[in-house]
């Protein structure tokens, strides 16, 4: 006979966590936290990502999309001074680290009490793992319906993101009625890295019928034949683009080359909260 799998056998126990929204949008969690409280001690993007055990990249990208997110930065950088510059937390990043640290233990102490009569909870826990779905585009921007122009086949959408840029989505008129879709409606658009060209500005003018958001080069991640290119939007807005080496070093993309990010709008997905 063979043995049950160990996870299969030991009972469910009851468990929580906390994590932040802004809207209806994580915003920050017990990893993010603990990267907040590394860089209130460290001073550093980096030595905060080797502090708990996660990459620079994924650091960088964290802070960005929190600042994103929060009415306010939680952590900005500074350069030159005395000490050549580095990475703080500003007053509001303080306060969510003491919000959630005192948060967590008044929800500890909640959860604890009611595991004590708590039931096998398997059925369920089975259930709401298929509830809980994530998603390998590399972009993912938060922003709000602001006009849906209907057609016999397909809608046009036009979104405004959290930075005041503006997108717009091209889905079948059947998707839009699915989800939903209305001026007002809070919304994720979904564009993978492979999908984001880069051009110079000038250029731009000449590409009618796409998105074009002028943009800052804040970070290149050269590989051996492509390139992951960060870029900033006018209004705050980090987008991700994956390009190619050659491509890349035609258009001499560095920190802080001014460039057009060119979307298809039928490469646009869009999402809403459940």
């Amino acid at each position: 006979m063979k043995a049950p799998h160990p996870a299969a056998a030991s009972p469910v126990k009851l468990n929580a966590r906390v994590w932040f929204e802004q809207g209806d949008t994580s915003l920050a969690g017990a990893t993010e936290v603990a990267l907040l409280s590394a860089i209130a001690e460290t001073g550093s993007i980096t030595q905060a990502a080797k502090a708990i055990g996660r990459s620079y990249k994924w650091a960088w990208d964290t802070v960005e999309a929190m600042n994103q997110l929060s009415p306010e930065p939680l952590v900005v950088r500074e350069t030159g001074g005395k000490n050549g510059g580095g990475t703080r937390l500003t007053a509001r990043g303080e306060r969510l680290i003491e919000a959630y640290r005192a948060i967590e233990h008044a929800q500890q102490q909640f959860v604890t009490a009611l595991s004590a009569g708590g039931d096998d909870f398997a059925d369920c826990l089975s259930l709401m793992k298929k509830f809980a779905v994530r998603t390998s585009a590399r972009n993912q921007l938060f922003g709000t319906v602001r006009a849906l122009r209907r057609g016999e086949v397909n809608d046009e959408v036009e979104l405004e993101l959290s930075g005041g840029e503006r997108l717009l989505a091209q889905l079948t008129h059947a998707s839009s009625e699915r989800l939903g879709l209305a001026e007002g409606i809070e919304v994720v658009a979904l564009v993978k890295a492979g999908w984001v060209a880069l051009v110079p500005p000038a250029d731009a003018g000449s590409l009618a019928g796409y998105n074009l958001l002028p943009g800052v080069v804040r970070a290149v991640v050269a590989g051996h034949d492509e390139c992951e290119v960060t870029v900033e939007l006018s209004g705050g807005t980090s987008l991700c683009s994956l390009t190619s080496r050659e491509q890349a070093e035609t258009l001499a993309l560095a920190p802080g080359v001014a460039v057009a990010a060119v979307i298809s709008p039928s490469s646009v997905i869009v999402g809403v909260p459940m």
